[in-house]
């Protein structure tokens, strides 16, 4: 949500403290954390880390057993990655 209302230092810091929290981690969580530093990417230009970052967030999702992760939105956000590289 902090990505899109332009609040990216704020996404930088909340995924920063879901990283770093000593919680059980996730496939949902994985994969939202994910997608998130992927969006941040392709904002940045970083376009081939924001593709290698959602397929760290679609290879999550396929092992949510949950349902909760989707691999359509990672996927989505990579497509910039694949077109707009320098």
């Amino acid at each position: 949500l902090w990505v899109h209302t332009a609040r990216l230092a704020e996404a930088v810091e909340i995924v920063d403290w879901v990283e770093a929290s000593n919680t059980p981690t996730s496939p949902f969580r994985e994969a939202s954390v994910a997608t998130v530093r992927a969006w941040l990417d392709v904002l940045d230009g970083r376009f081939e880390a924001a593709v290698e970052d959602a397929r760290v967030a679609v290879r999550a999702s396929e092992a949510d057993e949950t349902a909760r992760a989707t691999r359509g939105l990672p996927a989505l956000v990579a497509t910039p990655g694949h077109g707009l590289p320098g």
